[in-house]
């Protein structure tokens, strides 16, 4: 019976401390686990696409977090939005814990973009990295209209008010418009990866790797560009090194499953730069 007493009361000690902790049994200290995958996009979200809006949500939600001590940025992006990938890439800079990078199988353009914004970046071997640059792709579809007998006019305040239009070719002067504001993008681009990369670059390479050539592991160590190549715990060391996170305990930060309407949002941007004309990528 007196066993029983003490069995009871133990059972009621401990009902009690749950209660008084709120229900859990929650880690003291944790590395953050705030995932980055799909194309980039400004807000839209859903299968395949992250948006800059969510990201930047989960990871000051990271940053709030007084468990949290490192956050873990786990990246596979072939970039997207030069407008998006812009504004991931300030909300890194401007958390207060440690930041670290890990690139799984591609963080390229816009991917590195948000990588070269942490504070230590690890590399998967067989990644595919780098394409620092920008670019505009445009829909010609002129000859088609012609073949079906469509024609679509067009009534404007300016001459250059419809560039871009699929209905019709650019004109040279039409061209260099567009030439100039990607290579505008570029620049911010490269300013960024200078500025996240500072005291870490090798010039010559680096200026070699502005033809946005996608690189591997191995040449973007070289070029400075990412600190060290290695699996994924090797960035979870690094991530308990740099928070002092005892035990590599981690909490996750992902996206919820997105719904059925979150994938048909996922697709109309995927039509947005037809939609647009015009848009500026960080892609690969």
């Amino acid at each position: 019976m007196d066993s029983l007493k003490i069995m009871l009361l133990v059972g009621i000690a401990f009902l009690a401390l749950l209660i008084i902790s709120g229900g859990s049994t929650s880690i003291s200290s944790c590395i953050a686990l705030v995932p980055l995958e799909g194309a980039i996009t400004y807000s839209s979200s859903g299968s395949g696409v992250v948006s800059a809006v969510e990201f930047q949500q989960r990871l000051q939600q990271a940053d709030d977090d007084p468990q949290v001590k490192s956050i873990l940025i786990e990246i596979n992006s072939p970039g997207g939005s030069s407008a998006a990938s812009k504004e991931i890439f300030e909300a890194i800079r401007s958390t207060k814990k440690p930041t670290i990078a890990f690139l799984s199988e591609v963080a390229a353009s816009g991917g590195y973009y948000a990588a070269a914004g942490t504070d230590y970046v690890i590399a998967n071997p067989n990644v595919l990295t780098g394409s620092i640059g920008a670019r505009a792709t445009l829909l010609n579809y002129r000859d088609l209209f012609d073949k079906i007998g469509l024609r679509e006019e067009s009534i404007v305040s300016g001459d250059k008010k419809d560039i871009g239009s699929g209905y019709r070719n650019l004109t040279d002067e039409e061209r260099q418009i567009l030439t100039n504001l990607i290579d505008e993008s570029a620049r911010l681009f490269e300013q960024d990866v200078r500025l996240g990369r500072e005291g870490k670059l090798k010039e010559g390479l680096f200026l070699q790797a502005l033809d946005a050539r996608v690189l591997s592991a191995s040449q973007a160590l070289n070029t400075g560009l990412i600190d060290e190549v290695g699996i994924r715990q090797k960035a979870l060391d690094k991530a308990g090194e740099l928070g002092g996170v005892q035990g590599k305990e981690t909490c996750s930060f992902a996206p919820t499953q997105p719904s059925l309407l979150d994938l048909f949002s996922s697709f109309e941007s995927f039509l947005n730069p037809v939609k647009s004309k015009v848009s500026l990528d960080y892609r690969s």
